[in-house]
């Protein structure tokens, strides 16, 4: 019987000191240490305009919280606020997003370079800040 308890004990003090390794590493989850730069990214850093940089140098630094009870009181926030609108603004929601989603509809069969024209958007311009952003703050 003493032998089960130990082992027991034993499984339980590794279990929590790979919890707790796991937890101590999550800064080695970063960009730079989990991938990276392919030809492409590059190319699309290539891409960037004055504007863009600008845009860039706007973005703030806000660091990880270290203590994980801060995450969870933020997201118990946004749902306590999530719990709190009223049918009324539910619907709000609902008809701006369903307008927004017919207008994008009607512009996508009107006009067949729509589609197009956001992917040149998103390649133009989303896509090299993502890639600055991800190599500045260093996260994946």
């Amino acid at each position: 019987m003493f032998k089960k308890e130990l082992l027991y004990l034993i499984f339980g003090i590794i279990f929590i000191l790979l919890i707790k390794q796991f937890f101590k590493n999550t800064d080695a989850l970063t960009f730079s240490k989990t991938e990276e730069l392919t030809p492409l990214s590059k190319k699309t850093l290539n891409r960037v305009t004055p504007q863009l940089r600008k845009i860039v140098a706007s973005v703030h630094y806000i660091p990880y919280p270290s203590d994980p009870s801060i995450i969870k009181n933020e997201l118990e926030n946004i749902k306590k606020k999530q719990g709190q609108l009223t049918s009324d603004h539910r619907k709000e929601i609902y008809q701006e997003s369903k307008h927004d989603i017919e207008i994008f509809a009607r512009e996508m069969t009107s006009n067949p370079n729509y589609i197009a024209k956001i992917q040149n958007n998103i390649n133009t311009y989303i896509d090299p800040i993502i890639m600055h952003i991800k190599i500045k703050f260093n996260r994946n």
